[in-house]
């Protein structure tokens, strides 16, 4: 039978992986959000450039839609950055979590030698859900 610290360890592991599942989710119906906020700018800026670019009667009035039209990229950009962000983090938090699982399954190997991969991988997932 496995030492109870290696499946309290597992079962950490297990906390941390469905927590970051949750915030994959959450992202996802972000990522949905960005995609409607990208298309409302982008009519924003369809609308800009048909009726007022082609329509300004001088230098100043130019300027000023210039710099509407650049804020406007400015904000698609930020919510994109924000986006990329906290994706890459997700991420990065996922890739600590499989080096934890493959640290555990050295311990837990070094410890039992005798014991298969798949028979530490079955009484491991037997107990966490037991």
């Amino acid at each position: 039978m496995i030492d109870i610290k290696f499946i309290e360890s597992a079962r950490e592991i297990r906390k941390k992986y469905i927590t970051l599942h949750d915030q994959l989710d959450e992202s996802k119906k972000d990522v949905t959000q960005l995609a409607s906020f990208l298309d409302e700018k982008l009519k924003e800026l369809a609308y800009l450039n048909e009726n007022v670019v082609k329509t300004a009667k001088d230098k100043d009035e130019l300027i000023s839609v210039t710099k509407t039209l650049i804020s406007k990229l400015d904000e698609i950009e930020n919510r994109e950055r924000i986006m990329t962000k906290r994706i890459d983090d997700i991420n990065e938090d996922i890739e600590k979590l499989k080096l934890e699982e493959i640290d555990l399954m050295k311990k837990i190997k070094n410890k039992y030698p005798d014991l298969s991969n798949q028979e530490i991988i079955k009484e491991v997932h037997q107990r966490l859900w037991s």
